[in-house]
């Protein structure tokens, strides 16, 4: 099973995608964050 700490860190992880998403907001668009976040849903996906 997943460990709960690893599970704290990916939500941490996800809460500051979000924050960052919202950061970059009115400016250009962070290609390596969209990148990250892509696969980050990916290994989440693999996860379960």
């Amino acid at each position: 099973g997943i460990q709960p700490t690893r599970c704290h860190q990916i939500f941490d992880l996800v809460h500051d995608l979000q924050i960052d998403r919202h950061a970059v907001v009115g400016r250009n668009v962070d290609l390596h964050g969209i990148v990250s976040a892509q696969a980050i849903r990916v290994w989440l996906a693999n996860l379960y």
